[in-house]
């Protein structure tokens, strides 16, 4: 295994000399061909390896960028507004900023609070030196009060078809960063924070709107005082509102509702012309509490379900670039709940799920003599050979070529 990864110009494609002369390129036009390159490398509108080389031969790059860097600027206080002028040098101090890590560093203000960057990196910088670069070179911005900035960072790419992936996980890192104050984050800690977010025995929408129905009902059916038609009407008008109210959580989580009871509304419908307490008390009895009861248990077999969903795809996918987002996306329920169900199905987070499982199947890898350490490195999904050997060892206690001597 090499100290770090290796970036490969494609072999149909001679490489740009390092002497290519552009000092003919005006700055501004430069400058316009960099805000041309990077936000179409953001968009992934280069589909032609051809196309995407000559932009950097007009650029006068000997080499693809192999890391993404985002920035994001911020005012949390309302209150607070910047003139143009000021946002114009907070931006052009930036960029000056960006500019001292040389010519090999394209940006571009892909929106007014929100800078991307390109940048050939040096070969075996792993995600510890990235942080502390980035960290360091925060401390050198100066911001106007109530202004914050989040950078995220993605790993280095091995190839210039992964770029738009880096930019996207990048500008999600930058958002979570903003969100949980953190100044710079990096990809590969975004589902960490998204849990470490996440209360242990914290309720779901749904969970806690299921709870708060059975309340009521629960209220409702030991009240022994006599009430006039105004209180049982506001007793029915409560208790329509909270079931209601389940029936769209249980849609917003994605819980299903194609049952006959979760669909027919005509057992709320009856609620409405329920005529005294006593028959309120009935109502309750025979419909109301079966009604909560069977959205619960749809409810919980839509977790196991899409618990399941998520390891099968997880365990199909873990050459590519796995997530709580991806996964979530791919079970069609939001990050929150996708963590929550993981958390409270398997007692386990969703990220150490990944992880195991990507380090499991390199062990069987490792074991395939045909296959190189490289080659498993990017088989369970890592971009960073020296960030895979450091999980590996952490989690086997050897190193992968000591473990593929002696499995």
């Amino acid at each position: 295994m090499t100290d770090g990864p290796v970036h490969h110009t494609p072999n149909s494609f001679t490489p740009i000399p390092p002497h290519l002369d552009i000092s003919w390129i005006l700055p501004d036009t430069r400058a316009l061909l960099v805000d041309r390159f990077v936000h179409q490398v953001a968009l992934a509108e280069l589909h032609s390896p051809l196309q995407f080389w000559h932009w950097l031969e007009a650029l006068g790059l000997a080499q693809s960028p192999n890391w993404v860097l985002c920035l994001r600027l911020d005012t949390p206080d309302s209150r607070i507004q910047l003139a143009d002028k000021q946002k114009f040098a907070l931006r052009a101090q930036i960029l000056t900023h960006i500019g001292q890590y040389g010519s090999g560093t394209l940006s571009h203000w892909q929106e007014e609070n929100e800078c991307l960057v390109l940048r050939v990196c040096e070969e075996g910088m792993d995600k510890v030196g990235s942080m502390q670069q980035v960290a360091a070179w925060v401390q050198g911005v100066t911001l106007p009060m109530g202004v914050r900035i989040s950078l995220g960072l993605a790993c280095p790419v091995e190839n210039p078809s992964q770029l738009s992936g880096a930019v996207k996980a990048a500008r999600m890192a930058a958002l979570r960063g903003m969100q949980v104050t953190r100044p710079v984050v990096h990809v590969d800690d975004l589902d960490t924070l998204a849990q470490e977010a996440q209360e242990p025995g914290a309720e779901t929408s749904f969970e806690a709107e299921v709870r708060g129905v059975r309340h009521v009902l629960s209220e409702l059916r030991q009240s022994h005082r006599r009430k006039g038609m105004s209180g049982l009407e506001e007793d029915k008008r409560i208790l329509l509102e909270r079931l209601v109210s389940l029936v769209h959580k249980a849609r917003e989580e994605g819980i299903p509702g194609n049952s006959s009871q979760l669909e027919d509304i005509r057992v709320l419908a009856d609620l409405l012309q329920v005529p005294d307490n006593a028959s309120l008390l009935v109502w309750i009895n025979a419909h109301g509490l079966a009604f909560v009861e069977h959205m619960d248990r749809a409810a919980e077999q839509h977790r196991s379900q899409t618990v399941a969903r998520a390891v099968q795809y997880i365990s199909g996918h873990l050459e590519d670039d796995l997530s709580l987002d991806v996964v979530a996306n791919h079970c069609a329920v939001s990050s929150f709940y996708m963590s929550h169900l993981f958390r409270k199905d398997t007692g386990g987070t969703l990220t150490g799920f990944i992880k195991k499982a990507r380090m499991e199947r390199a062990m069987v890898l490792l074991a395939d003599a045909s296959l190189t350490v490289a080659d498993v490195v990017y088989r369970v999904g890592y971009q960073d050979p020296n960030y895979f050997s450091k999980s590996f060892r952490a989690y086997v206690g050897r190193s992968p070529s000591d473990f593929r001597k002696k499995p």
